[in-house]
């Protein structure tokens, strides 16, 4: 393969891959689905198409099928509108097939290897130094945080021994108050 057909083959692998991606947001369901803007998709779409012609055009007999393949799974979905409309079934099984053919190009890009595992490694990070600060801190930090729970619980013992029902109407106030977020929050999800 040439330098300029691997370069193609390259580029073509992180189309594939951009393009799975937004498959993926709506076979599954996604919020993210949502921000997708109709003109960057049909950017996306119209240069997939075109990479595996072009792809296709100077591949050998036994390469022009693999790329002809690929062309064939994208080419039906023309906007973002065709995705929206689709059944779940049908998503679920196209992100299959992308996710196989991807696998077939040579697997994800690295970029999108380091943004999958980005989040763990970062909240694990985050944790070690914390946790070393807080060795390092010894019994300031506990002293004091004991100190401070001490307070809030003789807080709430002084306010649930109090006599009156005031207490107790605050108390169901902030119960309902959390049902009600709860459920606004899952009626807004699709």
């Amino acid at each position: 393969m040439t330098e300029q057909g691997a370069a193609e083959r390259a580029a073509l692998r992180e189309l594939w891959y951009r393009w799975t991606v937004v498959v993926r947001l709506f076979a599954r369901r996604k919020r993210g689905r949502r921000r997708l803007r109709g003109q960057e998709y049909g950017a996306l779409h119209r240069e997939l198409l075109r990479m595996c012609q072009s792809l296709a055009e100077r591949a050998s007999e036994g390469e022009r099928g693999i790329y002809q393949a690929l062309e064939g799974l994208a080419q039906p979905w023309l906007s973002l509108r065709s995705l929206e409309r689709a059944e779940r079934e049908v998503l679920l099984d196209l992100l299959e097939r992308c996710e196989r053919a991807g696998q077939d190009l040579g697997g994800p890009p690295w970029g999108y290897r380091v943004r999958a595992s980005a989040g763990p490694v970062l909240a694990v990070a985050a944790s070690a130094v914390g946790l070393i600060l807080l060795a390092s801190a010894g019994d300031r930090v506990w002293g004091l945080l004991r100190e401070q729970v001490t307070e809030v619980a003789r807080a709430l013992r002084w306010a649930v021994l109090q006599p009156g029902g005031q207490w107790y109407w605050v108390v169901g106030g902030g119960f309902v108050a959390l049902a009600a977020m709860w459920l606004l929050a899952r009626s807004t999800r699709v």
